[in-house]
């Protein structure tokens, strides 16, 4: 909730600096409500997809910190991977539903970007997924309460 906010108070505020007329005619005679609500919603899915892959590292490694910079470094670098490799990554479907496409360089690799029914479909079962593994894993899971 505090993310999704976040990025509604600042889509609003950043259409708002050129007084309120013009960011009353955006919202409300023209496309800013339908894309300020994608944008929150973009903003929850990722904290959901991205939550559940976090999860997971946190309970496979001990120390996190690897696994949370591979992803980063993944993520990031995700244009310019080839298109197979782009389709196994949280991002590319973010980037699929963005209603104002992202320029991304003279050096990505074009991808067709995914449906948004394919991209919200995608990413509620990854982490489903990601979660039914994670819950698994769980129940395996034994703690040691002497070695502390």
């Amino acid at each position: 909730m505090l993310y999704g906010a976040s990025v509604g108070i600042a889509n609003i505020l950043i259409h708002s600096a050129n007084g309120p007329a013009v960011a009353e005619a955006h919202f409300f005679g023209g496309p800013g409500m339908r894309e300020l609500l994608t944008y929150v919603g973009i903003a929850l899915l990722a904290c959901v997809g991205y939550g559940s892959v976090f999860m997971l590292t946190g309970f496979l490694f001990k120390n996190p910190a690897v696994p949370a910079a591979f992803v980063l470094v993944w993520e990031s670098a995700n244009v310019f991977l080839p298109s197979a490799l782009q389709k196994i990554s949280v991002v590319h479907y973010l980037q699929s539903i963005v209603p104002v496409p992202i320029p991304i360089g003279p050096f990505a690799v074009i991808t067709a970007p995914a449906s948004v029914f394919g991209s919200v479909t995608g990413l509620a079962l990854f982490t489903v997924a990601v979660l039914i593994v994670n819950g698994l894993l769980m129940r395996k899971a034994e703690i040691n309460y002497v070695s502390d």
